[in-house]
């Protein structure tokens, strides 16, 4: 009867994120008694409820506040593949990013080298037709 009334009517208070005072009206009277009885047991178990206090928010605010983190959270990952610091692969980016460094590296190196050997190259080339400009040898 009346502890699924008052359940009812006090049920977001008690279960949400209110602060909730009780008033428990008992009677001394024998007549009286059941009902005092199932008010304080009534009282007793709506004291024990603990409620876990959360950020009141309406839907929409959490889907924004979601895609804005998910947002961020994009944005960071194309930054880092922007810089090479990430590929298709998870987990070892990183490594590809230091190992995309070295190669660098070494190409640069080697075509120094070519560049060096092409120069060497062009001087045989040109002591080769100062000799044959000069006539046979024998």
């Amino acid at each position: 009867g009346k502890a699924v009334v008052s359940t009812q009517s006090t049920g977001d208070s008690l279960g949400g994120n209110s602060q909730t005072l009780m008033v428990a009206c008992v009677s001394p009277a024998d007549r009286d008694f059941m009902e005092t009885l199932n008010t304080l047991k009534y009282a007793n178990r709506a004291k024990n409820i603990k409620n876990k206090v959360v950020v009141n928010q309406d839907k929409t605010s959490r889907i924004i506040n979601a895609l804005r983190e998910e947002n961020m959270r994009l944005q960071q990952e194309l930054m880092e593949y922007k810089m090479g610091q990430r590929t298709g692969e998870e987990g070892n980016y990183s490594d590809l990013f230091t190992e995309n460094t070295m190669l660098r590296a070494e190409n640069d190196k080697l075509r120094l080298r070519i560049k060096s050997m092409a120069g060497a190259q062009d001087s045989k080339d040109e002591a080769i037709a100062e000799l044959r400009a000069k006539g046979p040898l024998c």
